[in-house]
């Protein structure tokens, strides 16, 4: 395939993904948000509850989830008591927390006007007493809130999206991730080639090294996956999200191949440009940084003591970070040997 035509066909698949991915997400949803400006003095939150109201259309034979959201960068100095009540006052949402992110169980809804009670609590008391009257537990002796309550004025932004509980559209958002992944991909690939043919092009030394290189991959992948099943059948438990757990099984067998291909000079072709290959490569680790270390400031990276999808970022930050690293140690010890 000529060079032209990948770039193309790569910004072909980037524009249609781009398109639905909007759709997909914003046509879906409907998020609603409110701020509060909460006041502590002497311990005492000032105005200690608030309301806000939001419309919802429902279809009936559709399950819908709240995505709460009040994360921020400085925590507030009180926990917040949400409480959600449908159009015939019945309550669909209670919960307390300092900051929340979180989806709700899915359920059916009615179509009308829903509010959100909030109540500011900055005592045990209060805290204990809110619990009781929403049906909610309370762990142990309560909340110790001589390390949360601080005097001073917060700003919190509280943001109630409500979507549809529908599996397809997140296994789909996931199909056109990897589509725009893919285009970018075969846009790149064309870029680091010399000349007209975005096609890569190894001789006959290189296809050998890269046949070894893929049975390393696969037998690495394949004992990434015992080893996960013998921890499985042991009943040990690792604090990972299964769908990273899948995707770095896939990444060590990628490392491995890589290895191999920079080892025997066979993972650049004949027609490949290294150089820009590194610069991409560069390029692409720092957005991932950027991504991973707003996550991890959030902290949407671990939730609950469990390492969650979020940490991919990380991880393709480490695996790119390690095809540079392999790419210039291969040229030292190349550099070195040629000078003897």
């Amino acid at each position: 395939m000529k060079k032209r035509n990948a770039i193309v066909l790569g910004a072909g698949i980037i524009f249609f993904s781009l398109i639905l991915l909007p759709i997909l997400i914003y046509g879906n949803s409907k998020e609603n948000s409110y701020t509060a400006n909460v006041l502590i003095e002497n311990g005492v939150a000032v105005p200690a509850e608030a309301t806000y109201d939001f419309e919802l259309k429902a279809d009936e034979d559709d399950v819908y989830k709240f995505n709460l959201d009040w994360w921020q960068d400085e925590e507030p100095a009180f926990i917040t008591g949400m409480c959600i009540k449908d159009p015939d006052g019945e309550t669909v949402f209670v919960g307390t927390a300092q900051m929340m992110s979180c989806d709700t169980i899915p359920q059916n809804l009615k179509s009308g006007k829903y509010e959100a009670e909030l109540t500011f609590i900055t005592d045990n008391d209060t805290y204990t007493a809110y619990c009781k009257s929403h049906d909610l537990e309370v762990s142990g002796d309560g909340v110790d809130f001589s390390e949360i309550v601080k005097d001073g004025s917060y700003k919190v932004d509280y943001r109630i999206n409500v979507e549809k509980a529908n599996a397809n559209y997140t296994a789909i958002g996931i199909g056109l991730g990897i589509m725009i992944g893919i285009g970018s991909l075969i846009i790149i690939l064309a870029l680091t080639k010399n000349g007209d043919d975005a096609q890569s092009k190894y001789d006959e030394r290189q296809q050998i090294a890269r046949g070894k290189a893929y049975r390393a991959g696969f037998y690495t992948m394949g004992l990434a996956v015992l080893v996960m099943f013998v921890l499985e059948m042991a009943g040990i438990s690792l604090p990972i999200e299964r769908s990273l757990t899948y995707f770095m099984i896939f990444v060590l067998g990628g490392l491995a191949l890589i290895a191999v291909n920079i080892w025997n000079d066979s993972y650049f072709a004949m027609n490949e440009n290294p150089i820009r290959f590194v610069i991409v490569f560069a390029l692409i680790s720092l957005f991932e940084l950027m991504v991973g270390i707003r996550y991890l400031r959030t902290g949407q990276m671990v939730v609950n003591g469990i390492l969650t999808f979020r940490a991919m970022s990380f991880v393709v930050v480490f695996m790119l970070l390690f095809v540079l690293a392999m790419t210039l140690i291969k040229r030292l010890k190349d550099k070195r040997e040629e000078e003897s």
